[in-house]
């Protein structure tokens, strides 16, 4: 059974474990259907979540092979506000894919332009003020502009 993904489950990224531990087969990339749109979710670890939307553009993923049974102990797992549905490919054909709650998808940044959450993880790691709003507060400070600000530091040691 096809499983698209497009962004911390994909090769690479932090959460790709919870797929190769359930026996899955990565399939290749996939692009979308332009029926959706990308918002980057407040979750940890970063996530985008997908949209659907009539302005909606292609946007870049994974397809992963894997039985019923790992995609139903996937599934149980799987935090909110994450959803899993049928996402239209390209080419016209359906799998199964991720998308986000109404809630998390108004409160998201919302990233199509990048069309790609490899390319978005690097305009944040380039630009932190690019997609997170200007004026920040409280704790999350921290944890928004912290890893950057070391990476920042670091970078001026020898």
């Amino acid at each position: 059974m096809p499983l698209v993904v497009v962004g911390a489950h994909r090769k690479g990224q932090p959460l790709v474990a919870e797929l190769e531990r359930r026996g899955t087969f990565w399939d290749g990339p996939v692009t979308t259907a332009p029926l959706y749109r990308m918002v980057a979710l407040d979750t940890t670890p970063p996530k985008p979540g997908l949209v659907r939307s009539k302005q909606g553009a292609e946007l870049v993923g994974e397809r992963w092979l894997l039985s019923e049974a790992a995609l139903g102990s996937f599934l149980s797992k799987l935090p909110e506000p994450m959803l899993l549905g049928s996402i239209t490919l390209s080419d016209g054909s359906n799998a199964v894919g991720f998308a986000c709650d109404a809630e998390a998808a108004a409160s998201g940044r919302d990233i199509t332009d990048h069309r790609n959450w490899i390319t978005a993880l690097r305009a944040f790691d380039q630009h932190v003020e690019a997609v997170r709003p200007a004026v920040k507060t409280g704790p999350r400070v921290w944890r928004e502009v912290g890893q950057p600000l070391i990476t920042v530091l670091q970078r001026g040691q020898k």
